[in-house]
């Protein structure tokens, strides 16, 4: 059995009603608008605008962290000061994106010493793998989907997604994080919010709009959000029991398309890395092997593939 902090359900507990009504902003259709995914965890949130779902999380949980579960899961309709990695922006559209952060707590074990950074990439296994789902649900192909590492989903060598992954806390034996997503649903190109991204629907998925969905058919946001919560708890569940065990990191090279790749790092400090991705450490960092044939583990930086 896997060790999940207060892992039962808790849509009804009166502190988090509290949560919600201190200026939240809950949308009404919270329990309607995403059916499928109010299901895939113990306990969902439905916001219509907020700065960052990122942020939402981690001001319910320094307010509310004896009561909320792990996976417990935050989505908008709208971020105002939404953020990627290296303190970037992200836009979201509202009505055509899918902004959701998921708080997760693991057990400070030791088996999973120093190895939180995994969660970043397990959220990026787990997104793949629902988008793949959804794709061939449709009979589509999956072979331009791409994990990049550390956060990134590109499609057809274009970004459609992007992983956040946040401290949140450590407390009793427990360390918290937020995971956040921001997916590019129904962009049209002229909406892109950046060069070099594109959407699902510009990569023949079909488009479901939050306000076109029905009990038969329902938003291709509910459809992917309930898709890749249903893999990330699987995914974390394992990872809790077995820490970082070889089938994870097997799965996780071969699904790292970033892996085997020339590439070219702009770390920090502005320095550029260029060489063959070789691996991910048992820390989560990327190991480059230069032209001299010296490793160098990057844990942050751009890293983008070369022709």
């Amino acid at each position: 059995m896997t060790q999940e902090k207060n892992s039962e359900s808790r849509e009804a507990t009166p502190g988090l009603a509290q949560a919600l009504a201190s200026g939240i902003n809950a949308g009404p259709g919270a329990l309607t608008r995403y059916v499928l995914s109010t299901n895939a965890v113990p306990a969902f949130i439905h916001v219509d605008s907020t700065t960052s779902t990122n942020d939402v999380s981690s001001r319910l949980w320094h307010d509310y962290r004896t009561i909320i579960p792990s996976f417990m899961t935050v989505v908008a309709d709208e971020q105002t000061e939404a953020r990627g990695r290296l303190g970037r922006s992200w836009e979201t559209l509202p009505g055509k994106s899918l902004a959701a952060s998921t708080i997760i707590t693991l057990p400070e074990a030791p088996h999973l010493k120093d190895s939180s950074a995994w969660l970043t990439l397990i959220a990026g296994l787990a997104l793949k793998k629902a988008l793949n789902s959804v794709y061939t649900q449709h009979g589509l192909s999956t072979d331009n989907i791409e994990l990049i590492w550390p956060n990134d989903i590109h499609i057809q060598g274009k970004k459609v997604a992007g992983i956040l992954g946040e401290l949140l806390d450590s407390y009793d034996g427990w360390l918290a994080c937020v995971i956040g997503v921001g997916i590019n649903l129904g962009h049209k190109e002229n909406e892109l919010p950046v060069e070099g991204s594109t959407s699902l629907v510009l990569q023949d998925l079909p488009f479901v709009p939050l306000d076109g969905a029905t009990k038969d058919r329902p938003s291709t946001a509910d459809s992917l959000l309930a898709a890749y919560l249903h893999e990330l708890r699987q995914a974390v569940g394992t990872f809790i029991t077995a820490g970082l065990h070889q089938d994870l990191t097997r799965e996780m090279s071969q699904a790292c398309a970033t892996i085997g790749r020339a590439v070219c790092v702009q770390r920090v400090d502005g320095s550029l890395l260029e060489g063959v991705a070789q691996g991910i450490s048992p820390s989560g960092a990327l190991e480059i092997r230069d032209a001299n044939g010296v490793v160098h583990p990057v844990m942050s930086g751009d890293v983008s593939l070369k022709s």
